[in-house]
């Protein structure tokens, strides 16, 4: 029976820096297939993000799709799949959905599609300050949002609780599930865990390239300026080169990138 670990994220909480790690390495970890945030996830990923953005029931099916074809795609031996977009790329939905209850919906989908193998769940969890902080600079910086921070999480509606929300998640799950704080694993090594549950030794480990640190949320004054920028109703590609400017230039900002 072929195994697949798959690590969903949840968002702002080292995904980039893993899927990192997991490329800089992936010559290492052969004959394990190694899939971070690249072309075999992008269908699945494109339609939990658009059923985010629309609540479109056709998504749904479309996922699933997705999540067959994904599956099909796969290798018969250990596979390694990394994309915190399996569960869409949102915090909480306009509708209520929080990211528990997206990842109860997705997550199923590739559980299902991979019926044949030996499915393992991976998720990362994060201070939850830290963690909606950083959400915030990032809705600030894609233009998602033009409010302040005690504006924007007050506007959330749905239940963020991370313990009810991953108990939901289990009991839509047969498959295992491994929860892991970022900040105790980060002491190690990030990404250690997935690397473990995909059969990689011990005495290996610290042969292992560690994953940098990516896509960093921005600095309070460059998410300031950003999050001004955003309430003059820019059109979206102007809104994206200054943006990106501000992104490359923290350091006029006095903050370091």
């Amino acid at each position: 029976m072929r195994r697949v670990v798959i690590h969903a994220g949840f968002r702002k909480a080292g995904s980039t820096s893993i899927q990192s790690m997991l490329r800089a390495n992936a010559h290492r970890l052969a004959p394990i297939e190694v899939h971070a945030r690249d072309d075999l996830t992008e269908p699945f990923r494109k339609e939990a993000m658009t059923y985010c953005r629309t609540g479109a029931p056709r998504k749904l099916r479309k996922a699933r799709a997705a999540a067959v074809v994904m599956a099909r795609n796969c290798g018969g031996g250990t596979v390694v799949i990394s994309d915190e977009n399996l569960v869409g790329n949102r915090i909480v939905t306009e509708r209520g959905e929080t990211i528990y209850d997206l990842a109860a919906l997705f997550l199923p989908m590739l559980e299902e599609a991979f019926s044949d193998a030996e499915v393992s769940f991976v998720l990362y969890t994060r201070d939850p300050d830290k963690w909606l902080r950083s959400a915030y600079r990032q809705d600030v910086a894609n233009g998602n949002t033009a409010a302040d921070f005690e504006t924007w999480l007050g506007a959330i509606p749905g239940d963020l609780d991370s313990e009810a929300g991953i108990e939901r998640l289990r009991g839509a799950l047969k498959s295992a599930i491994r929860v892991v704080r970022m900040e105790d694993e980060a002491k190690e090594a990030l990404g250690a865990t997935v690397l473990r549950l995909a059969g990689v030794a011990e005495e290996e480990l610290n042969r292992f390239e560690p994953a940098g640190r990516e896509n960093a949320s921005l600095g309070e004054a460059a998410t300031e300026f950003l999050r001004q920028v955003n309430a003059l109703s820019l059109g979206d590609r102007p809104r994206a080169q200054v943006a990106e400017l501000v992104r490359r230039n923290q350091k006029l900002f006095g903050e370091q990138m």
